[in-house]
């Protein structure tokens, strides 16, 4: 080998340092805000878009697969529909090709994350800025960054390198780190009680019991049940989940508006999404002291808000449980327990072995999620003001003529 030729090894060794350098020189309160808004849409349900220019174009459509297939979340790549990308560039300008895409897109609510390596690219930024502005969530994952620059990210995650190449890497970094911290999959021998003669059904779990314990019976029940979602409705919710007992902030007029809907001949079901359990955020025990604290903070407020059954499903997106909201399984359940029937969970309450007549049942919650469970199980929706609480709407439960709100989902699109 000649003097002349190349050093691999010392190249490999360089090129490692510095990437070693890069990473380790990454804001890690950047990088937990993209952890934090994957926290969001898991729970919530909203789509998330990706989107990114020259070699960051292909990083969305690695992303959009990722997250999609690991955490069970609508995912779009605006970077893959080569049809759309040339007719906005040719249409109007190569600067508007993720702006017409979100167009069409976008709801209130989604998180749109934008991969640029200079963090310049006018298509990507322009397509932050819209977003923004049409109240999406929005995260930048991008390389050396001005404060100017800065100034259209909503939460930024840098990847300061001046070799694009490097920027490239952390960038993945930042993405992969994410989803595995999002996902943690690990599951406790204990997630769920299986009745043994139907051993492959999902069902949730309830608080202060076993799931199939039986229920106090109420004389002269019409069969009416109010199932209602627990943050946002009754208590105050939070982005990044009400983790401790402390984290429980009660709702204005909730233990009143339970009050009046027991009065109304209505039996109460609390049925509430809290995938956390699955995925180590907290435990079964640490949920029952959270439910328990939300019990007695609605008796505190009214001596009569008494809870017939709080039901919740510990699955993640990605496990796609019929329990799991927008599933129905947890509103079938409720009814099955309340009614003295067997218990069976499906996708469709059309389809159950058994069906009970809902008579003025409904189902109200804050988030999209909420709204699919009762056009899955066959009920009026209602759509609650998680600022207000079940309290700003409870003439509207009241009146049984009241049809609910419109139960199709952002362009019927369904949430994990």
């Amino acid at each position: 080998m000649s003097e002349d030729a190349f050093d691999f090894h010392g190249f490999m060794d360089a090129y490692v340092a510095d990437l070693t350098k890069a990473l380790r020189s990454l804001d890690r309160v950047s990088v937990e805000s993209l952890y934090t808004e994957m926290l969001s849409v898991i729970d919530s349900g909203n789509m998330v878009h990706f989107i990114g220019n020259g070699g960051s174009a292909a990083t969305p459509s690695h992303s959009a697969g990722d997250w999609s297939k690991e955490l069970g979340l609508p995912t779009l790549a605006h970077t893959d529909n080569m049809a759309a990308l040339t007719a906005w560039a040719n249409d109007t300008s190569y600067a508007n090709i993720f702006v017409g895409q979100l167009q069409t897109w976008l709801a209130d609510g989604d998180l749109v994350v934008g991969y640029s390596g200079s963090g310049n690219s006018p298509n990507v930024i322009n397509g932050i800025v819209f977003a923004k502005e049409n109240g999406a969530r929005t995260v930048g994952i991008t390389g050396i960054t001005t404060r100017a620059r800065a100034a259209h990210w909503q939460n930024l995650s840098t990847s300061p390198s001046s070799a694009t190449r490097l920027r490239w890497n952390a960038s993945r970094i930042c993405n992969s780190s994410s989803t595995t911290s999002s996902r943690r999959p690990s599951r406790p021998a204990a997630a769920c009680r299986v009745i043994p003669e139907v051993p492959w059904m999902d069902l949730p779990g309830r608080h202060d019991a076993d799931i199939d314990a039986p229920v106090a019976t109420v004389e002269g029940w019409d069969g009416s049940i109010a199932y209602l979602d627990r943050d946002g409705v009754l208590n105050v919710g939070r982005e990044d989940y009400v983790k401790t007992v402390d984290e429980v902030v009660m709702l204005a007029g909730a233990g009143d508006a339970i009050a009046a809907l027991r009065d109304a001949g209505y039996r109460i079901v609390i049925v509430t999404n809290q995938s956390p359990v699955n995925r180590d955020i907290f435990s079964h025990a640490d949920l029952a002291a959270m439910n328990q604290a939300v019990l007695e903070g609605l008796l505190e407020q009214n001596a009569n808000a008494h809870v017939d059954l709080v039901l919740y499903s510990h699955y993640a997106p990605w496990e796609h449980s019929p329990v799991r909201k927008p599933g129905p399984g947890m509103l079938q359940v409720g009814r099955q327990l309340l009614s003295g029937l067997e218990l069976d969970t499906c996708r469709d309450s059309a389809e159950l072995k058994f069906r009970a007549d809902e008579g003025r049942s409904f189902m109200a919650g804050d988030r999209d999620a909420d709204m699919g469970a009762a056009w899955h199980h066959g009920v009026r929706a209602f759509r609650v003001d998680a600022a207000e609480g079940i309290a700003a709407i409870i003439e509207r439960l009241l009146d049984d003529e009241d049809e609910g709100d419109h139960p199709e989902i952002r362009r019927s699109r369904p949430s994990p």
